[in-house]
């Protein structure tokens, strides 16, 4: 390090020795740095946790997070995620209990699940075990997150890899080379309900690794420095209403031109998504039977064929097992939401 790191990081220890001291080692280290699971909420590209959240745990003003229902599960599965993939891909696998804490970037700390050994001493690369419900996860633009992941043939030989996997799942195994010095990540993920069981090969990509060590440093700057890091939108607004005393508030003369302005929006885009559904009943009138609508011979519209499929539901698990489903309910914190008073 060229700055004066190491003395800041001895400083924080101190600071936040009365939150460790019951703490077990391997706690006590994640505590102390960036691991791989918590780099998805540095990029802000985590579901679950936002940064000002993870920055709250590491300064001491919140309790880490210890684990829930799905994270105890999925540590007793794992052992099986494990041996399923041993068998599908005639590998051999080690268990490691090594720390890791990257010399030159020493706030990025991790272990590992497993490794996979050749000659059952030399370690080729990493192995990480998920269970995951299911995979209809998708990105900003409606593709799945999840790809098919790897075919392999009648002789466990590789016929094909697959890397499609969720953001947060991709920078935490590129974390892990990056601590460990491996070059490629097997994932073995089993989705809970519907039973799929696929494994993605994932290689070392240097530019998300600077990515991280950039981002992290970032983050890990305001740790030490018990500075503020920048809060999400959302973030801004419930700490917002936290400060507000009472129900109603007058708006002013320039706020009032805003509400006009979300008030016509509103109203639009209520009748342009009816317009939109009024088109689209003529459109597919007029492709019939047919796939693709193309102008000039490109294709511009796909009318895809009806199709059945299974969804998971809420209210009939509520009405036949009511118990099961009081016991899988968890809370959430949802975003206030703007509604036009009637």
């Amino acid at each position: 390090m060229t700055d004066n790191f190491t003395e800041r990081m001895t400083a924080y220890e101190a600071r936040m020795e009365s939150k460790t001291k019951d703490m077990d080692e391997w706690h006590r280290r994640r505590y102390s740095g960036i691991g791989g699971s918590e780099v998805s909420v540095v990029l802000g590209m985590n579901d679950y946790k936002t940064r000002h959240q993870l920055w709250e745990e590491k300064t001491g003003r919140t309790e880490p997070f210890t684990g829930n229902k799905f994270t105890h599960w999925g540590t007793i599965l794992e052992e099986s995620v494990a041996d399923e993939y041993a068998r599908i891909t005639g590998e051999k696998i080690r268990k490691t209990s090594k720390h890791f804490r990257h010399k030159d970037y020493p706030w990025l700390v991790g272990n590992l699940d497993r490794v996979i050994v050749k000659n059952d001493r030399h370690p080729t690369k990493i192995l990480e075990c998920k269970t995951c419900t299911d995979d209809s996860k998708t990105d900003s633009d409606g593709e799945k997150d999840w790809g098919p992941g790897n075919i392999y043939g009648p002789d466990k030989q590789i016929l094909g890899t697959d890397d499609c996997v969720p953001a947060s799942y991709m920078l935490q195994v590129q974390h892990y080379m990056l601590i460990t010095g491996y070059s490629q990540v097997d994932l073995a993920v089993l989705f809970m309900r519907t039973r799929d069981f696929r494994i993605y090969t994932i290689n070392r990509n240097e530019t998300l690794i600077d990515t991280i060590i950039q981002e992290t440093r970032k983050f890990w700057d305001c740790v030490l420095d018990d500075v503020e890091p920048e809060m999400t939108d959302a973030e801004k607004a419930e700490k917002f209403a936290k400060s507000c005393n009472g129900e109603s508030l007058e708006c002013s003369p320039e706020m009032w031109s805003e509400v006009g302005t979300y008030l016509f929006l509103k109203e639009r885009l209520t009748e342009l998504t009816a317009d939109a559904k009024t088109v689209a009943t003529k459109i597919k009138a007029f492709m019939g039977e047919h796939k693709f609508l193309t102008n000039g011979g490109k294709k511009v519209l796909t009318l895809t064929a009806p199709s059945v499929t299974r969804t998971f539901s809420k209210d009939l698990l509520k009405q036949k097992y009511p118990a099961i489903y009081e016991e899988c309910q968890e809370d959430t914190m949802t975003i206030r939401q703007l509604r036009i008073a009637k």
